[in-house]
């Protein structure tokens, strides 16, 4: 997974990141460089150069299968998730 982020950060695909209003959306944002130095993307797991990203989604989708045969707060909910992060920070 490391490598496949060190090469979608080499090849300029992530881009510089800004803190997020937050849930009320009414918090600063930061997008200073001083301030913030991540870079961010986000991906499907589909992408050419992400399939050891692709095989940690569908694995912790697996363990999350599991976890609702043992907690019953889970069972019926539709559990699901949209593209993952990717991020390096300074």
């Amino acid at each position: 997974v490391l490598d496949e982020v060190k090469h979608m950060h080499a090849s300029g695909v992530m881009q510089k990141s800004e803190l997020a209003g937050g849930k009320s959306g009414q918090n600063l944002r930061y997008s200073a460089a001083e301030v913030r130095g991540d870079v961010v993307c986000f991906v499907e797991g589909t992408e050419e150069a992400c399939q050891t990203i692709r095989l940690l989604k569908e694995l912790s989708d697996q363990v999350v299968a599991k976890l609702e045969e043992h907690v019953p707060e889970l069972k019926g909910e539709v559990l699901q998730r949209g593209r993952l992060m990717c991020t390096c920070y300074p």
